[in-house]
């Protein structure tokens, strides 16, 4: 309990050899949803601080999440890595967690005044416009905003042990971060009042009517049994036959569950989907290597 209506966990350096201890394990890429699922309904958001990398811990995250919001710096660099990890996330969807989504782009440290910085954003914008009409798991993923700008009091708030809004709540860092946390409070709303529309809209399910079981008592009779015909094959009983002779007819309707499959989806490869088909995701800038050495003269 860090603070009321706040739990945390904290890493170790143990994690450190996580990668190795669980590399021989069959399903070393669920171990944490099956340990985080018994307790998922306790809390309304649960955020996965991931490390900068793509290895088994990333992985056992992105398992888990429903969406993934990515921190990065309006840098050339920064942007090739996201291409990688959008490459990643299209593998996990296709593998251990179909409904990943990448929710957004969280622009870190930024300088709007630069050249770079708005060329970078400008790429990212055009990037996730041209797939707003694919299938792939960043169709709905969008640049961030406010953009967390440059301020060294973010810099100062871990060494003193406080978060931003502990140690200067009233710095243009900690003002960045409430705004963005209010926009994405907002969107987590709307969408859950969506899902609770739509729920409510879905036609109920009618009962499946059960087999009913008759007791039928026999009925003496008196007069002489008609003479038997040679043995012959006998005629099935028709509905009209049963009605004539007074025995009640009753329908009996069974309903097959369906059972889920844990298998990989296939989905057809097609040139608008670069990450499913394992081909990296390029996110080209414009004039890049120009400009960058016009600027650095």
């Amino acid at each position: 309990n860090a603070r009321p209506n706040l739990d945390a966990i904290l890493a170790e350096v143990d994690l450190a050899a996580a990668e190795t201890e669980l590399a021989s394990l069959n399903d070393r890429q669920s171990i944490l949803r099956k340990k985080i699922l018994p307790v998922l309904d306790r809390y309304d958001v649960v955020m996965m601080d991931c490390p900068p990398s793509l290895g088994l811990l990333t992985i056992n995250a992105l398992a888990l999440a429903q969406e993934v919001i990515v921190p990065m710096q309006a840098h050339f660099l920064a942007l090739q890595g996201v291409g990688r990890l959008l490459e990643t996330v299209g593998l996990v969807c296709q593998s251990v967690n179909p409904k990943l989504q990448v929710a957004g782009i969280i622009l870190c440290m930024h300088e709007s005044q630069t050249t770079l910085a708005k060329e970078i954003v400008t790429d990212l914008e055009s990037f996730f416009e041209q797939a707003a009409n694919t299938d792939v798991p960043w169709r709905n993923c969008r640049v961030l905003r406010p953009a967390i700008r440059r301020n060294i009091k973010l810099a100062e708030a871990p060494s003193f042990g406080k978060t931003i809004f502990d140690y200067a709540a009233d710095c243009p860092g900690a003002a960045d971060y409430r705004m963005l946390a209010d926009d994405l409070m907002q969107t987590w709303t709307q969408r859950l009042a969506a899902n609770l529309a739509k729920a409510q809209q879905a036609p109920a399910k009618l009962p499946v009517p059960s087999a009913q079981v008759v007791e039928t008592k026999p009925v003496p009779i008196s007069a002489p049994l008609p003479p038997q015909k040679s043995a012959s094959a006998p005629k099935p009983a028709t509905a009209a036959h049963l009605a004539e002779a007074g025995i009640p007819m009753s329908i009996s309707q069974s309903q097959n569950a369906s059972t889920p499959s844990i298998s990989p989806r296939k989905t057809p490869a097609s040139p608008q989907q670069p990450a499913m088909t394992g081909e990296p995701v390029e996110i080209h800038t414009i004039k890049r290597a120009s400009r960058v050495s016009a600027a650095q003269s």
